[in-house]
């Protein structure tokens, strides 16, 4: 259906990129020649089965799976993005997990601490 539809459309300008991950799909388009609701209306003419929710970019920041797509008046930039977590955390030795839980948890950090390379900063 791709092949059929999105790559004519894009073929046609009004596409700058059209790419779908699974379930995500990211669509570049040129706001003076078509609107988010030309879009919506375009994908429930080729099968009304399609459902499809646009996401606006906000504050010239997109994210995509785990890019962060940044638009700059000569560019877009391309940043990984990574999310926060807590690697001070590890299972509490109490009755709630089993003795094999715990021993999972400190195998996994003696492991890491004999594979890693520590380096002074």
């Amino acid at each position: 259906m791709e092949i059929l539809y999105i790559k004519q459309w894009c073929n046609s300008k009004k596409i700058y990129f059209y790419n779908r991950y699974v379930h995500d799909t990211l669509i570049i388009y040129d706001a003076n020649h078509i609107t988010e609701e030309k879009i919506i209306q375009y994908f429930h003419e080729v099968d009304t089965n399609l459902r499809f929710k646009l996401t606006l970019q906000t504050k010239k920041i997109y994210q995509f799976l785990v890019v962060n797509i940044k638009r700059n008046p000569d560019k877009i930039q391309l940043v990984i993005y990574r999310t926060e977590t807590n690697t001070d955390i590890t299972i509490h030795n109490n009755k709630t997990h089993t003795h094999w839980h715990n021993n999972v948890a400190c195998t996994f950090y003696i492991s890491r601490l004999t594979n890693l390379k520590i380096t002074k900063k």
